[in-house]
């Protein structure tokens, strides 16, 4: 089993460097869970391209991880923070149309509207 301290130690020999931007990867506690979390303090709002301030999502962290699980959630974060913000700037007719800050509800609508759905001519949709 690892102790917090521990586990801050091991995360503390990860890294990810990204051009003009410090990603860090933070390992904090919520009551007697730990977590792992990417904290960008000095990112850029893909919409404004003012400075942001940002975390990722938090990734649970269980005292009794083998040393590879710590490392590979560390990775995993970094790879999941990063999909986020290419799924916000990547663009279609000048919108983000894979924005990870969408309404579920309102794409399950979208998506029971059959008019909304498309493929090739050899596929069937299964709705």
């Amino acid at each position: 089993m690892y102790t917090i301290t521990e586990i801050r130690e091991i995360v503390s020999n990860c890294c990810f460097e990204y051009p003009h931007e410090k990603w860090n990867l933070e390992v904090k506690t919520d009551g007697s869970r730990s977590y792992l979390q990417v904290h960008v303090p000095y990112g850029r709002d893909s919409e404004t391209g003012l400075p942001i301030d940002w975390t990722g999502r938090k990734w649970m962290l269980s005292p009794h991880m083998c040393k590879n699980e710590i490392v590979t959630t560390a990775f995993k974060a970094i790879m999941t923070a990063m999909e986020h913000e290419v799924r916000e700037m990547f663009r279609y007719r000048g919108v983000s149309i894979f924005n990870p800050h969408m309404d579920p509800d309102k794409l399950v609508d979208f998506v029971n509207n059959p008019a909304n759905m498309q493929a090739r001519d050899d596929v069937a949709l299964a709705m």
